[in-house]
């Protein structure tokens, strides 16, 4: 990897800590010393005015110097955007990643059509919440779909990466991750779990939340607590998500779960909801097994039809993985950031990362 050359002045950038943004300011952090980046968890007026003012001077005595703020959300760029363009005149760019929108009301639709009319780009991850802004905010987005290290996630998993786990057999083991709230509805994959008409089966839920104890209530009550493993939060989903035959998604709302696109990348068939951009994420073999969020009777199925066909798991998995690698690459979405920045800085190749 080589590096870009830059022209010999400073560039400040004000980043939330989001997914692209992340894997970017730590790049630049790494291969670009030449550049200033500010991480802000929490980007509202009263944070980011005070580090507006400390770093003006400075940043005007050096010509041609970038000053660019990234939000998390659109609100927080409607709160901030007029004081930061007022100050500085620089490019704001708000981010969209949750299903949030899809149920946001007639007067916050109202908001972010007015505030957003500031903002250099509107970037959002699926085609719904493009389509959403399109309709309810009257802003084009740019779409930049969640990517992952594809090559990381071929490696085998580690044997002993998910505390409480060892291999029983010829069990087929069926895991998620994800945060353990309502909206994931995991007792909806408990509920398939036991439905199943194969019993060789066990299901391993990663993470942690406040649903944690109705998940496991929800296994007891329906006989298949001991095929339950709760492990918790487990960094690293590389190290461990292989262990997985199946990987099962049972959200009742979604727009690009980066879990899904990870299980693709380890070579993993899915069932899952039909939620957000799900049914377009998979491959096109596997997605007959993408099903009514409402169908539990076609969710346990779905579990059935893979549990049972071991070459049919290695077929689809291949092609999960196939298209991870083509669509999903982390490299590709850094890229897309990369270039998003430059533009908005006015040097369109300044972030030559991945050349």
């Amino acid at each position: 990897m080589t590096q870009a050359k830059l022209p010999q002045s400073r560039v400040t950038f004000v980043f939330t800590d989001i997914e692209g943004s992340s894997r970017l300011t730590r790049l630049l952090d790494e291969e670009k010393p030449g550049l200033y980046v500010e991480k802000v968890l929490n980007p509202h007026n009263d944070l980011l005015l005070p580090l507006v003012e400390q770093n003006r001077g400075e940043i005007v005595q050096f010509t041609g110097d970038g000053y660019l703020f990234a939000f998390q959300s659109a609100d927080d760029a409607v709160s901030c955007m007029v004081a930061f363009q007022k100050q500085l005149r620089a490019p704001g760019i708000a981010f969209v990643a949750n299903g949030k929108a899809e149920r946001l009301s007639p007067k916050r639709n109202r908001y972010r059509r007015l505030g957003l009319k500031a903002a250099y780009r509107l970037v959002v991850p699926s085609e719904r919440l493009e389509k959403i802004a399109r309709r309810h905010w009257g802003k084009e987005a740019l779409r930049i779909p969640n990517g992952v290290p594809v090559a990381t996630f071929a490696k085998p998993p580690e044997a002993e990466a998910i505390p409480g786990f060892e291999r029983q057999g010829d069990e087929v083991v069926i895991g998620t991750v994800a945060g353990l709230r309502a909206v994931k509805n995991l007792p909806r994959l408990v509920r398939a779990l036991a439905r199943m008409t194969n019993r060789q089966t066990r299901l391993v839920i990663v993470g942690e939340g406040p649903e944690s104890e109705r998940i496991a209530a929800e296994a007891r009550a329906r006989g298949v607590a001991s095929r339950v493993l709760m492990p918790g939060f487990l960094g690293d989903p590389a190290r461990w998500i292989g262990q997985f035959d199946i990987f099962a998604l049972s959200s009742d709302s979604e727009q690009f779960p980066i879990s899904l696109i990870e299980a693709m990348a380890a070579g993993l068939p899915a069932v899952a909801t039909a939620v957000g951009d799900v049914p377009d994420i998979v491959a096109e073999d596997n997605k007959p097994l993408i099903v009514d969020r409402d169908d539990e009777a076609a969710f346990a199925a779905a579990l059935d039809s893979l549990a049972d066909q071991p070459h049919l798991r290695k077929a689809i998995g291949a092609a999960n993985r196939e298209k991870a690698a083509a669509l999903y690459d982390e490299r590709d979405m850094i890229a897309a950031y990369a270039r998003l920045y430059g533009e908005a800085i006015g040097r369109a190749e300044a972030f030559g990362l991945l050349t």
